[in-house]
């Protein structure tokens, strides 16, 4: 449940950041953070005492109200930044998905990086998106919203089996060159950022270790969650990294799908990942 909770949307970045920082450094910088982060939520566990719903009872009880405060005022910040990183996402792949069926159909739009109101664009597919959030927050009964959520592994899944797949057949082809493969730079903030947030489970970890049937297995099954996680995040980003090696390069690229371009195989894993983070979202 660990590994399921953390691997999120930063997967479908994470092949263009391991090639513009380098595998060999972004596989550094993963698992220096991993391993804080892991740290980090076994002193959190450590202290934490059945009695409590939450963390934030942990710091009221350790620290006092005015850390308490903060605890909460960090973590509303936190889901406000999520919860616009999500939206992003959603429209992202959401009208990556309608370019594929005006494509087909020869209906006419307008492309993601064009700002045009004079025809159907990324704009106007951003404001159905809201429309169609706020109905989804307005259900009552979550029972749906929940389903989409767990099957949501499925779409991820299915995305690394496609990434992992595009790795190997790129090797062969003509526009393959070893040398295209980034391995070793200086440049890792961006990849520092996004590995932080990736790996980032403090503020749900006690609720989901509190189902654990054998306490004592939780500080096994912390650490178990991160190496799965931290090893998927690897297997994304090294294959991914390979997949685009060579490819002409995409200025607006923010996923590695933009690479891999409109495609019945691409938009079948945009639906999937749309319905599953439109899920994720509403349920933030």
């Amino acid at each position: 449940n660990l590994a399921n909770t953390m691997v999120g949307s930063s997967i479908v970045v994470f092949p263009n950041l391991f090639q513009q920082s380098g595998i060999i450094t972004s596989l550094i910088v993963l698992l220096i953070i991993g391993s804080i982060s892991c740290k980090t939520c076994l002193i959190e566990l450590a202290h934490f005492k059945p009695t409590e719903l939450d963390f934030a009872d942990t710091i009221l009880r350790i620290l006092g109200r005015k850390w308490f405060f903060f605890y909460n005022f960090a973590s509303i910040l936190l889901l406000f930044v999520s919860g616009i990183i999500y939206f992003l996402l959603i429209a992202k792949m959401g009208y990556s998905f309608l370019v594929f069926i005006f494509q087909e159909t020869g209906t006419q739009h307008s492309p993601q990086s064009i700002e045009d109101f004079s025809q159907f664009s990324y704009h106007y597919f951003g404001l159905i998106a809201i429309g169609f959030s706020f109905i989804l927050f307005s259900l009552k009964d979550l029972e749906f919203i929940l389903k989409l959520g767990q099957y949501g592994i499925i779409s991820i899944m299915i995305f690394a089996i496609y990434v992992v797949v595009k790795g190997f057949v790129n090797i062969p082809s003509d526009s393959f060159n070893a040398k295209d493969i980034t391995l070793l730079t200086g440049d890792f903030a961006t990849i520092c950022g996004v590995l932080a947030s990736a790996f980032f489970l403090h503020n749900l970890m006690i609720p989901i270790i509190k189902k654990n049937r054998d306490e004592k297995n939780n500080s096994r099954d912390v650490v178990l969650g991160y190496v799965l996680g931290g090893s998927f995040y690897s297997i994304i980003g090294i294959f991914g990294a390979v997949s685009i090696a060579g490819l002409p390069d995409q200025p607006d690229s923010q996923t590695v799908l933009d690479y891999y371009g409109s495609n019945i195989y691409s938009a079948i894993i945009e639906i999937l990942l749309f319905l599953q983070w439109q899920a994720s979202s509403d349920l933030l």
